[in-house]
């Protein structure tokens, strides 16, 4: 949000396509969803079967149904949670998706929910092993929606441009970026468990973190696989000649 020529203007200048695609097919998916909510008889009681299958339950996961993940991302409890996600995903996903392209924040937001989604249930699996009950990884109970994904966004675009500012709508507070994450972590744990799933926006913030960091893990990766590469063949002796030399190759 930020001021213009012709007065206060609320949210990107431009919505690029990749980011309306993404509230499209999740506003469809959510219409499916309330359309198809028949009950599905299950241990718990009657609970929605897009829910039951489509939900992220690790307990469901870790017994065959895999496609998780991928499905969750399409799900949400009700009418403000699909909008809170897609009002997020619209604010912050925008500048973040003309820097990266098309293709690039797909990966983000689709790879980093996905992810995200994993590393929730191999906690959960890791602390049900070991018998450690909590609240924030729970065992038995099903979790919905984009959150993580659109948490990964979020913390994309923080680390992207720290120091530019936020201004709250209704608030009259103004902070740079990079508080973003610290205050909105501050104000979801100070109200304890709740319905609202911590875990994936844990894991959601690490995979932002995580893809804004992969360039430069990639290229220092790169370089150091380079480096071992040179000093090997030194060591090894071996001898690189031009085409045109009639002379046998050593090694």
């Amino acid at each position: 949000m930020g001021p213009t020529g012709a007065g206060l203007r609320i949210g990107p200048a431009r919505t690029p396509e990749v980011i309306k695609d993404i509230m499209l097919v999740t506003t469809v998916a959510f219409l499916a969803q309330w359309v198809l909510g028949y009950t599905f008889p299950s241990r718990g009681g009657a609970l929605p079967a897009v829910l039951h299958y489509g939900g992220l339950h690790p307990e469901r996961f870790w017994s065959g149904m895999i496609w998780q993940p991928v499905t969750t991302l399409l799900l949400h409890g009700e009418v403000w949670h699909l909008v809170g996600n897609l009002f997020f995903l619209w604010m912050f996903g925008c500048p973040v998706a003309e820097k990266l392209g098309k293709q690039r924040f797909l990966a983000l937001y689709v790879g980093g929910g996905i992810a995200g989604g994993l590393l929730n249930l191999l906690i959960s699996l890791l602390v049900q092993m070991v018998g450690v009950g909590t609240w924030l990884f729970p065992w038995q109970t099903s979790t919905i929606g984009a959150s993580g994904a659109v948490f990964a966004v979020v913390t994309y675009y923080c680390l992207s441009w720290p120091d530019r500012p936020i201004n709250l709508l209704f608030v009259p507070l103004a902070f740079s970026a990079r508080w973003l994450i610290p205050l909105e972590l501050l104000l979801e744990f100070s109200g304890g468990a709740g319905n609202v799933s911590h875990a994936a926006h844990l894991c959601g913030i690490f995979m932002g973190w995580f893809w804004f960091r992969r360039g430069p893990l990639l290229s220092r990766l790169g370089s150091t696989l380079a480096g071992w590469q040179r000093r090997s063949r030194r060591r090894s002796g071996l001898r690189i000649v031009d085409g045109d030399d009639d002379g046998p190759l050593f090694h």
